[in-house]
């Protein structure tokens, strides 16, 4: 199983504040948050979910 390596929640929200600073991009996938099939489901839920709210 990969694993995220020392620092990584840190990376994710410098990743994070950048990302919010271009209009329409959402970041998505397992390198984010979760490995597993469930997690990226719910990473693209979640993304999606925020590109209908900004319609």
């Amino acid at each position: 199983m990969a694993q995220y390596t020392v620092g990584h929640p840190q990376r994710l929200a410098e990743m994070a504040a950048r990302a919010a600073a271009v209009p329409g991009l959402h970041l998505a996938g397992n390198a984010y948050e979760g490995i597993g099939i469930p997690d990226c489901i719910r990473m693209g839920r979640r993304a999606a979910e925020k590109i209908v709210a900004e319609r």
